[in-house]
């Protein structure tokens, strides 16, 4: 994904967000952005971002440019003894990355490129509103 506006996502058989790649604009609008409305890609998952603990260092580096980014840790409604790792990013507040799953797993979308698992991809002309 090279142009701005490119967006793919990954789902879960029931239709919840499991990861997401945005390619931001490539000139900057300047003025002030909103924050990013985190709890909305948590809805999108299916959790409930008040059930995680925010943690002050994400380890992933997003897939392309970000101003800001963000991470946390909570619990799997699907097995509850194994905990979640939430990471996403931002651009001037828009998404342009989100991800779930154990911290140690490599990106879903990096993997269709490199072999591997092949997870079902949706290309969307722009998810970010």
């Amino acid at each position: 994904m090279t142009e701005p506006g490119m967006t793919a996502l990954a789902l879960d058989l029931k239709g919840r967000l499991l990861e997401f790649h945005a390619v931001p604009p490539r000139d900057d609008p300047g003025g002030a952005a909103p924050p990013p409305d985190w709890p909305a890609l948590f809805r999108a998952a299916g959790l409930d971002i008040n059930r995680f603990r925010s943690d002050s260092h994400p380890r992933r580096m997003p897939p392309v440019y970000a101003d800001e980014r963000a991470a946390w840790d909570g619990p799997d409604l699907d097995q509850p003894a194994d905990l979640l790792r939430v990471e996403a990013a931002a651009y001037r507040g828009r998404p342009v990355y989100f991800f779930l799953g154990p911290a140690d797993e490599p990106d879903r979308y990096g993997s269709c490129l490199g072999g591997g698992p092949r997870p079902r991809l949706v290309h969307l002309p722009d998810l970010r509103g």
